[in-house]
């Protein structure tokens, strides 16, 4: 067997020989932990040994039409070896799902099913409902934004409809119509009190001419900014997303006025060594004082990745400091976030992506992966979250008690509901066959997961699932130069070789 060099277009993205021929057989998904949802399979691998204490959240939800989008979200916290600690069911329109550390609150927000009213809501650490909002003033509420301040203001978007003459513009190639219906970016902030305190237009600063998708016109509804984030900067300013015009800009929190804009084709910034973002999400100020942005590279619907860049006020230039991507490029031409950690590493929550692309990846500091997740196809989620959970509910065990020939699995403590894994409602269940399992019992307006159980038969018990130290050179899977997953070790052709600690090798056998 030879080994060939690995080429990096950057630390783990692939050179893709476009010669290549697949000649292998795909392998199927590999759902390798328990889901009381039948919408909801997945597989998780991790190859980091030192993640502790943290857990994952996000929304994820079926994307197979823009009517479906709106509806049939859950809210999950995934722990850190993969395993569903709480969630909630399929059946509301959530969104964004999110803990706040200074608050200790967890925040989503629903769109109701029968109209276009949008509520944020606040949770306690015991997943229970304390207060919500919605704009005011006859706005449309958005699902996109809700942040609660340092001094307990909440801040959301929203939209407002407003017809403008644009006939003397050239949009996407088409000159304008007349008597186009504009959707301009509203942000909403309110005090403790529920009053409103700060209300922004887009189109009192920005004009439709930053449109810069290059997309079909419609002039019925013309999405020219289509704002996806709100960041408070460390001056207290506002920093926002507008994804139509691939730009962030930089707004007074008082006047309103705009102090900067980075992207688009009215950028303020020139990129020294990049090309800058487009159709982007979540842009963020990194700890480090960097601008973050999940780049969908939409339209280009070619190369995903999170990037940082440092912003020079003086020379107004911005260089990229960092990238993060995949083994591969893909298209991911919605949703998606990239997320900073304290610890140095990094976040990505790549949205509305195909396999064998993954849904959310975790990666190091030396962007090797330490985990990642692959849901159903065509299940995504909008944003996603790494964090710690300092005060989360204490999980139940599950234990065990041998029956005869049998094996009882129970769980310690009263509850007044329960969902095993293999679909029983039972307080106990009969175990008829090895793996793991876990049950959920009612906390909040969710259920909380058990610490995850593996049965083996080779005793007269099982075995709890026991954490082995992980071999970082174990192989955990074969690819195609294309990403596609291989069956087995393939001959006669170039492939990839993943090893459990997120590296890879390029091999021909």
């Amino acid at each position: 067997m030879v080994k060939l060099k690995i080429v990096y277009m950057s630390k783990l993205k692939l050179i893709v020989l476009i010669f290549a021929v697949y000649s292998g057989e795909l392998l199927a998904q590999n759902y390798n932990r328990p889901s009381p949802l039948d919408e909801f399979k997945y597989e998780f691998q991790k190859y980091d040994g030192l993640i502790q204490n943290k857990y994952y959240l996000f929304a994820p939800f079926k994307f197979s039409g823009l009517d479906q989008a709106l509806f049939r979200k859950g809210m999950l916290v995934v722990d850190e070896d993969g395993y569903i600690a709480w969630y909630t069911d399929f059946h509301k329109s959530n969104f964004d799902f999110k803990y706040l550390p200074s608050d200790g609150e967890y925040v989503f927000t629903r769109r109701l099913a029968n109209g276009p009213k949008v509520y944020h809501y606040e949770m306690n650490e015991s997943f229970e409902l304390l207060d919500s909002i919605t704009t005011v003033n006859g706005v449309k509420g958005d699902i996109h934004e809700f942040q609660i301040f340092p001094n307990g203001n909440r801040c959301v978007l929203a939209t407002k409809d407003s017809l403008m003459d644009l006939s003397g513009m050239l949009i996407s190639g088409v000159p304008g119509s007349a008597s186009t219906t504009v959707i301009a970016c509203v942000i909403q902030e309110f005090d403790p009190a529920g009053n409103l305190v700060f209300e922004w237009n887009s189109l009192d600063h920005i004009s439709p001419d930053h449109y810069s998708l290059d997309l079909v016109y419609n002039a019925n509804s013309f999405d020219y900014v289509h704002a996806n984030a709100i960041e408070r900067d460390t001056d207290g300013n506002l920093i926002v997303s507008l994804r139509a015009a691939s730009m962030a800009c930089k707004i007074d929190h008082v006047t309103g006025d705009v102090i900067w804009k980075l992207g688009g084709n009215q950028s303020d910034f020139t990129f020294t060594n990049d090309t800058g973002f487009y159709g982007q999400h979540d842009v963020r100020r990194t700890a480090a004082g960097t601008i973050s942005v999940y780049d969908n590279d939409y339209p280009n619907n070619v190369a995903a990745r999170g990037v940082e860049y440092s912003l020079d006020m003086t020379a107004m230039t911005a260089t990229r400091v960092y990238q993060s991507d995949y083994l591969f490029q893909f298209d991911a031409r919605a949703l998606g976030s990239y997320g900073v950690l304290d610890n140095g590493y990094r976040l990505l929550g790549w949205g509305n992506v195909n396999r064998p692309a993954p849904s959310i990846t975790l990666h190091d500091s030396n962007d090797d992966i330490a985990a990642e997740f692959f849901m159903k196809d065509t299940m995504v989620s909008y944003r996603a979250y790494f964090q710690e959970l300092p005060n989360f509910p204490v999980r139940p065990e599950i234990q065990c008690n041998p029956n005869g020939n049998d094996i009882e699995l129970s769980l310690n403590g009263s509850h007044s509901s329960y969902l095993w894994s293999n679909g029983a409602t039972t307080p106990t269940i009969i175990v008829s066959a090895p793996g793991v399992y876990q049950c959920w019992v009612n906390q909040g307006i969710g259920m909380l997961g058990s610490l995850p159980y593996e049965v083996s038969f080779t005793s007269t018990c099982a075995l709890g699932i026991d954490e082995k130290t992980i071999d970082d050179q174990e192989v955990v899977g074969y690819f195609d130069l294309m990403g596609r997953q291989l069956k087995s070790e393939p001959t006669n052709q170039v492939y990839i070789v993943r090893y459990r600690n997120g590296q890879s090798e390029k091999r021909f056998k």
